[in-house]
Order: C-alpha cells, then sequence, then structure tokens
C-alpha cells in the first residue's frame, strides 16, 4: 500500500516536545504521531450511545459491586483469622502436650479409668458395624 504524507505547524515548543517522546518510545516522530493519532482514534470511533452505557455501568459499578466486594472481602478476612487462630491454638496445645505417635509408646494403666470404659465400648461398637458391614457386603 503507498503511503501518502501528512504536514501539520505547530509551536516549536510543541515539536521539541513530541520529538522528546518520540526519542522515549524509540519511535520517530512521525511513527510517533501516527501511533497517538491511531490510539485516539480508537478510543473516539465509539457513538455517544455507548459512551452514555460506558459511563452508566461504571457508576452502576462503583454503586453495587464494590460495597459487595468489600463485604466479601471482610468476611474473607474474618474466616481466615478464625482459621489461622485454631491451627495456632491446635500448634500450641500439640507442642506442649506428648501424644503418643506409636502403638509402643502408649502406656497401659494399672486400673480402668470410667472414661476408658466408654472409650473401649465405643471402639468394639464401631469394630461390630464395620464387620457387619463387611459381611453384608460379601453376600
Amino acid at each position: 500500500m503507498k503511503e501518502s504524507s501528512i504536514n501539520f505547524r505547530c509551536s516549536p515548543q510543541k515539536k521539541d516536545n513530541y520529538q522528546k517522546r518520540a526519542d522515549q518510545e524509540g519511535l520517530s516522530l512521525s511513527k510517533y504521531i501516527v501511533n497517538t493519532l491511531d490510539e485516539k482514534g480508537q478510543v473516539t470511533d465509539l457513538i455517544s450511545a455507548e459512551v452514555k452505557f460506558l459511563k452508566l455501568f461504571e457508576e452502576a459499578f462503583k454503586i453495587y459491586y464494590e460495597p459487595y466486594h468489600h463485604k466479601i472481602a471482610s468476611t474473607l478476612r474474618v474466616n481466615e483469622l478464625n482459621v489461622k487462630t485454631i491451627l495456632e491454638q491446635n500448634n500450641f496445645m500439640y507442642k506442649n502436650i506428648n501424644l503418643p505417635q506409636e502403638a509402643s509408646q502408649i502406656k497401659v494403666p494399672l486400673y480402668n479409668h470410667p472414661i476408658t470404659d466408654l472409650a473401649r465400648e465405643k471402639v468394639i461398637k464401631e469394630f461390630r458395624s464395620a464387620k457387619e458391614k463387611w459381611e453384608q457386603k460379601d453376600e
């Protein structure tokens, strides 16, 4: 495609300013001006109805979405704080209490505590219900 030239007049100060901006972007003066005009043209190619719609959309976004977003963000921050607090409490507890990690570390008491009896009954019930489930699957 054949290119043609366009001439326009401006003050020497503006020309120097345009030249500095072109140099900063690593372009020739003419290429810088063409790019600038093309960018400006793309923005202003909207019809007036589209411009009005975009303004209304921005207003609606500010009015409705931003407060909702901040409310959700604050709720998530509170939930995160609660979860991190619980995790930190667990860390404190497990650092200060020695829990057995293997069966060999468990020491059997000389006599049974009432809580031990309740725990044993619960475990036996769970074993029996698991055994019944396995037997039903086999049939």
